[in-house]
């Protein structure tokens, strides 16, 4: 569970509590690949971002970048779908979370 509320709201204002003197988006890339790497990990779940406060889609692309490159520094960029630049808009309605498993189909 991410709430994106800990990114310096210098950097991110559309969240629903910003404050002040919080991550930037390469401390929270940092702090995110162990975690995704480790085998404990089985999801994430992003909260806390507020679309209403980000019009131009410029914050949302920002929070889809660091997390892209969250899970390719963690090896595990294959699980997602191809969202990097994408806007909260073209991804919002049904956003994959991971491919289809073809063992699970079995």
């Amino acid at each position: 569970h991410l709430d994106l509320d800990v990114v310096d709201s210098a950097l991110l204002p559309a969240v629903d509590s910003p404050a002040p003197a919080g991550l930037s988006f390469d401390e929270l890339r940092a702090l995110l690949v162990p975690l995704l790497a480790s085998t404990l990990a089985i999801g994430l779940e992003v909260t806390i971002f507020d679309p209403d406060l980000d019009e131009s889609g410029q914050q949302a692309a920002a929070v889809t970048d660091m997390l892209v490159a969250a899970f390719e520094a963690s090896g595990h960029a294959a699980l997602l779908p191809d969202l990097r630049h994408a806007t909260i808009r073209e991804t919002a309605p049904g956003l994959p979370v991971a491919p289809p498993n073809p063992a699970e189909e079995i």
